[in-house]
């Protein structure tokens, strides 16, 4: 019996402990329940809002069509056109260097730079020389052997003419027996001994003309001497070959050269080029390349057409100081990976103008053809699928197919919108599509959007401004849209 108490006993505690834990919840929720109840009652009630209010604020303006001249922009490194690097054509010490040589410093055109010890060519050249006046004393000798020689071969052959008569006639006279045997004899001897003369002495000839013509080809090579020693005490002295900068110096007063060692790098400030890379596409677009000259040569662009283009040194584009005009001079190559054409732009200086200098990283701006009637839009207009966005007459939003001409920094060049027409000037936000009804916002009349002659970068800072309110405003509206949906809920 008394087991039988303890169980109920234990039992009953834990029912009890059960039934107390489940009344502490009950409070609990009942607590949170009154609180929220309480805080809800003291919440302000929102006021409505109409459907117009409720709309996205976007920045939209009417546009109007306009003659636009295409522009192209590119950057490129400034380079001279003449650069020359000077080296060594002789061998030697240097002995003589300009006052005040240090790269950078400008030469004016034959001024002496460095000058090579002539001492050894010097000596050359005397031995050369007196090796040409020995030769041409020597020729003189074998000239004059040659003169007797030839004076004795035709005293002889006039002896021997005479000797050969008498020979035939005493071979008559043998026939006849007037003559004896010795007579005849002699006759032949001495016709023999007068011609084997005649041999030897057109042999002797022979040999001082083969001599003469070895004296001479010595003379000739020792004159090659004596010019070669000219030029190289002429390389001794190394003048600049036109008014230019020293670049790079890599020998100094005292230093031994060798021939082919590099000296100096010069070249011409006041002939500087900017090549740069445009679209194959677009600048076909802009310009018209004219053909070749002739037949005689088709496989290239005859010139660029002297296109005018403008050149400014890109880390002062903000600045007109180091701004100039200039023109394209010439096409330079295709390149196959990036489909492009390198453009060469020469600078073309006008009084009072700073000049564009050699290693100067630039834009240039081309010029190209005149295009009418169509409209100058902003890259933000421009939406992902190619297309813009106008607001028809109820303030809705319409998409709009339109043709792009060309693309340049102060905007973009189109065809395909209508006079008057609502241009969005903002990319279009995600949670907004065509039909959707929208609250236009123009900015103010001074703004640089009013204007399109207006700079490309105040232009594109006057966009990014205006679109940034703008994406606060909307924020702003998104956050009152959906507090008064759970209000209504």
């Amino acid at each position: 019996m008394k087991e039988d108490n303890k169980d109920e006993a234990v039992v009953s505690v834990k029912i009890m402990s059960i039934l107390r834990r489940i009344l502490v919840c009950l409070l609990i929720l009942i607590f949170g329940i009154t609180v929220t109840a309480v805080l809800g009652s003291l919440e302000p009630e929102l006021e409505q809002r109409t459907e117009e209010e409720l709309a996205r604020s976007l920045i939209c303006l009417p546009v109007k069509e306009q003659n636009v001249r295409l522009t192209l922009s590119g950057y490129g490194t400034a380079k001279p056109n003449l650069i020359v690097q000077i080296s060594s054509q002789v061998g030697g010490k240097v002995v003589y260097e300009r006052p005040c040589l240090e790269a950078g410093c400008i030469v004016p055109q034959g001024e002496v730079i460095l000058r090579i010890d002539p001492r050894d060519y010097e000596i050359q050249l005397r031995n050369s020389q007196a090796e040409l006046k020995r030769l041409r004393s020597e020729y003189a000798i074998v000239k004059r052997s040659i003169d007797d020689l030839e004076r004795e071969l035709l005293e002889q052959n006039k002896v021997l003419a005479l000797t050969e008569e008498a020979h035939k006639r005493n071979i008559k006279l043998f026939a006849k027996k007037v003559i004896s045997e010795s007579q005849y004899e002699n006759s032949q001897k001495a016709f023999a001994l007068q011609r084997s003369e005649n041999i030897r002495l057109k042999g002797t000839l022979a040999q001082a003309g083969i001599s003469q013509e070895a004296i001479d080809s010595q003379i000739e090579k020792s004159l090659a001497d004596i010019d070669k020693a000219k030029i190289d005490l002429e390389r001794c002295t190394i003048a600049s070959p036109f008014t230019g900068r020293i670049d790079s110096l890599n020998v100094r007063k005292d230093s031994f050269v060798k021939v082919g060692d590099k000296l100096f790098e010069i070249f011409d400030d006041s002939n500087i080029e900017v090549a740069i890379d445009i679209d194959a596409l677009k600048i076909t677009n802009l310009i018209d390349l004219k053909d070749i000259l002739d037949d005689q040569y088709i496989a290239w662009f005859r010139d660029a057409g002297n296109i005018p283009a403008e050149v400014n040194w890109a880390d002062r584009s903000d600045k007109d100081d180091f701004k100039t005009d200039g023109r394209i001079v010439r096409i330079e190559r295709f390149n196959e990976r990036s489909r492009t054409f390198t453009m060469v732009v020469k600078p073309e200086y006008k009084s009072g103008q700073k000049p564009i200098l050699a290693n100067m990283f630039c834009r240039v701006t081309i010029f190209g053809r005149t295009v009418n009637d169509v409209f100058v839009v902003p890259r933000l207009a421009i939406q992902l699928d190619g297309n813009v966005f106008v607001a028809d007459e109820d303030s809705c939003l319409r998409s709009r197919n339109i043709e792009i001409i060309n693309s340049s920094e102060s905007g973009v060049v189109v065809r395909g919108l209508k006079r008057g027409d609502e241009l969005l000037m903002q990319r279009l936000p995600r949670d907004l599509v065509a039909g959707t009804k929208v609250k236009i916002l123009r900015p103010d009349s001074k703004s640089p959007l009013w204007h399109y002659s207006a700079t490309p970068e105040n232009e594109l800072q006057a966009w990014n401004r205006q679109v940034q309110s703008i994406n606060v405003r909307a924020k702003s509206d998104i956050k009152v849209d959906a507090r008064l949906s759970e209000k209504q809920k």
